[in-house]
Parts: structure tokens; C-alpha cells; sequence
């Protein structure tokens, strides 16, 4: 199989296995999640560029490329319970497997990464069942 995007991210303790299943996170592109979206289209994009634009690439510097391995996320969590999860990751490490990836190889595809910022949770409204959760994580390798 080849890495492809998928809906999710995951967010574990311990380097993931090939076929990991758990850790799993719904994830969204900051400001791409108008109020009649359905629930099958999530976006996901784990880089951004220079520019703000939000988009996975690699950059070329003096003919080095250039990766950028901060990500910013908008998580979605379906209870309160979930944004408590993540105000508890808050500076520490954990193993990140991005959006983009091969749905059969997890481990080929892990990054340590550190919890560096978590935002204050967004609600499309007042009896709304979801949140969404601005995250950063940095590269810890």
C-alpha cells in the first residue's frame, strides 16, 4: 500500500505498531469548517507553509529542502472528556502519525513530537456535541 490521507491522526504514548487502531483523532484545517459541513468531509492538513497557507510540501533552501515539522491542528472532540484528554498531553512527548499516511504501516510514518500548545476549545454552538481543539506540535526528535 502508499501513504494517503486519511481522517484521522493518532496521538500515542508508545511508538505505534503497522496496524495500530488506536489514538485515533478527527482532524481539521484551521478556519476550514463551515457549520453545514458533513460529517464524512473531514480536512485534514498536519503542514503549513511559510505564507499561512496551509498545505503539506517540502521548501528548497540553497538546494537542501526544507521541511517544516511543527504542526498545527484543529482536533475535533466529540465530549468535554476529550479536551481534558488533550489539556493532559500539554508538555509531553508523544508518538504523532499524521494525516498523511499508509493506512497499513503506521510505524513507518511516526514522528515524537512535543505538545507544545493547546488552545481554548471551539463550539459550533450552544447545544452542539463537538469541540474543536486548536493544538501545536513541534518536532522533539
Amino acid at each position: 500500500m502508499a501513504a494517503s490521507w486519511q481522517d484521522h491522526i493518532h496521538i500515542l504514548a508508545a511508538a505505534p505498531d503497522a496496524d495500530e487502531a488506536t489514538g485515533e483523532w478527527s482532524v481539521m484545517a484551521k478556519g476550514l469548517k463551515p457549520t453545514g459541513m458533513p460529517e464524512h468531509s473531514v480536512i485534514a492538513v498536519p503542514r503549513r507553509a511559510l505564507d499561512g497557507t496551509l498545505r503539506a510540501h517540502v521548501l528548497q533552501s540553497a538546494g537542501t529542502p526544507v521541511l517544516l515539522t511543527d504542526y498545527t491542528l484543529m482536533v475535533k472532540c466529540d465530549a468535554i472528556t476529550d479536551v481534558s484528554t488533550w489539556s493532559g498531553y500539554l508538555g509531553t512527548t508523544k508518538y504523532f502519525v499524521p494525516a498523511y499516511h499508509d493506512a497499513a504501516a503506521h510505524d513507518d510514518y511516526d514522528v515524537l513530537v512535543l505538545v507544545e500548545k493547546i488552545g481554548v476549545p471551539e463550539s459550533p454552538g450552544p447545544l452542539a456535541p463537538v469541540f474543536y481543539l486548536p493544538v501545536r506540535l513541534t518536532d522533539a526528535d
